[in-house]
C-alpha cells in the first residue's frame, strides 16, 4: 500500500530506492548535521534539522506513492475472509487512534465472508480508509469498521469517522489524484484505494454529510474470478 505504508517504511534510515538521490542525500545531509550540533548548541538548530529530515520522508513517501500507482502490481489472488486483512489493518491503526483518543468500533457481520483477492492489497485499502478516517475525526470520536452481510455476488465493508464531511465541490473528484479533503493531504491514498478496489472487480462509494461525518462502502467480487 504505498500511500500509507510507504511512509512508514521510511521512519528509519536511507530506502534503496532513496539511496544515491537528492532525497536520500538531503536526509543524509540533515541526520549528519542534527549529529554534529554540539549539546550547548541545540535549541532551533536541531529542531530545523529535525523539521528537513521530517519533509524529506514526506516527499519520499508521495514519490513511493506516485511509483506504485504508476507500476501496480500483479495481483497475489487467495482465497481469504474479508475479516482477516481489515481486522488486521484495524489492529495496525489502534496505537494511533488512543494517541488521540478515537476509538475503533468493529462491527463484524453475522456470517464472516470469503473471497478471492489478494489479501495485501486488500489490508492496504482499508488501512487508508481507517488512516483518512482517523485524521478526519481528529481527537474524541469514534471510527468504525463495520463487515457487511453478504449479498448477491458481492461482500463489502465500511469505514465510517464522525469528522467534518466531504465538501459538495470535491465529492466528485475525491478519487482523482492530488485531491483531498484535508489540509496538507496529499490526494494519493483514495486512488489507490479505487485502483485497487477495481483491479478486483469491485467497487467504492461513499456518503457524506457536512458536520456529520463520511461512510465509505468496498464492495467486491466474492466467488467472481479476476483478471490475473
Amino acid at each position: 500500500m504505498a500511500p500509507y505504508w510507504g511512509r512508514l517504511a521510511m521512519r528509519s534510515g536511507l530506502k534503496n530506492s532513496e539511496k544515491g538521490t537528492s532525497l536520500g542525500v538531503l536526509r543524509s545531509s540533515a541526520q549528519i548535521l542534527e549529529r554534529s550540533i554540539p549539546e550547548s548548541g541545540r535549541g532551533e538548530a536541531a529542531e530545523l534539522a529535525g523539521f528537513i529530515g521530517a519533509e524529506v520522508d514526506r516527499l519520499g513517501g508521495v514519490v513511493n506513492d506516485l511509483l506504485t500507482l504508476a507500476r501496480p502490481r500483479q495481483l497475489q489472488l487467495e482465497r481469504t475472509t474479508l475479516s482477516a486483512p481489515l481486522l488486521r489493518a484495524a489492529d495496525f491503526v489502534e496505537p494511533q487512534a488512543q494517541q488521540q483518543g478515537t476509538e475503533i468500533l468493529r462491527a463484524p457481520a453475522d456470517v464472516d465472508s470469503t473471497l478471492l483477492c489478494d489479501p495485501e492489497l486488500i489490508y492496504e485499502v482499508a488501512l487508508n480508509l481507517l488512516v483518512n478516517a482517523l485524521h478526519a475525526t481528529e481527537g474524541a470520536g469514534k471510527v468504525e469498521l463495520r463487515l457487511l452481510p453478504p449479498k448477491r455476488s458481492y461482500v463489502a465493508f465500511e469505514v465510517r469517522d464522525e469528522g467534518p464531511g466531504i465538501p459538495a465541490e470535491l465529492r466528485e473528484q475525491i478519487f482523482l489524484p492530488f485531491v483531498s479533503a484535508r489540509e496538507g493531504g496529499v490526494g494519493l491514498g483514495l486512488t489507490f484505494v479505487k485502483r485497487v478496489v477495481h483491479g478486483h472487480g469491485g467497487r467504492v462509494s461513499l456518503e457524506t454529510e457536512i458536520g456529520v461525518g463520511t461512510t465509505f462502502r468496498v464492495e467486491l467480487p466474492a466467488d467472481k474470478e479476476v483478471e490475473r
